[in-house]
């Protein structure tokens, strides 16, 4: 859970963060993934890009599958595995904007890796899904960054009302 140090940065990036400058698919990872994550108070060194996936399909010419982002409990490189994997990111460029294909395709990397979280993105749209070992998946967030941004400033307008109103009263206590 982030504490209020980490919370406002996080809230000012949402709040002026605009999709309309993200062009494919690169620029979603570098400009959106990666600054949501640093924001979140993910290290660094516990991501690893492009990261190669290990399935075996004899005979199955073509390229090899990776993953655009995972990120791990560990910070060292040679301890990143299946074991220690968090978060897979599954980045598609803003274009895309029926993500449901790639909501599967990020639950296949998931089956070998097995994180906690799953996150399918294009920037705009941002589908989080818990992992749990016995039963399927679930989503615990599918909106839309404007969605969140609306969310928040109308939790923000919210906590200052009570604030404000809070203070008010206190004055007026005093005033008897």
């Amino acid at each position: 859970m982030l504490d209020q140090n980490q919370l406002d940065p996080f809230l000012n990036w949402i709040r002026t963060f605009d999709y309309r400058l993200l062009l494919n698919e690169d620029d979603v990872e570098t400009k959106f993934v990666l600054s949501l994550f640093q924001y979140l108070g993910y290290p660094e060194e516990c991501r690893r890009g492009k990261y190669p996936l290990q399935t075996y399909s004899p005979g199955k010419p073509g390229r090899k599958p990776e993953i655009d982002q995972v990120y791990f409990a560990v910070k060292e490189p040679d301890k990143q595995n299946a074991d220690t994997s968090l978060v897979i990111v599954e980045a598609k460029g803003p274009q895309e904007t029926n993500l449901d294909k790639d909501v599967n395709q990020a639950k296949f990397y998931g089956y070998y890796l097995k994180p906690s979280f799953l996150v399918v993105t294009n920037g705009y749209q941002l589908k989080i899904l818990k992992c749990h070992r016995h039963r399927s998946e679930e989503f615990v967030f599918d909106d839309t960054v404007d969605a969140l941004r609306d969310r928040e400033m109308q939790r923000t307008s919210t906590i200052n009302l009570t604030l404000k109103s809070s203070s008010m009263s206190r004055s007026a206590q005093q005033m008897f």
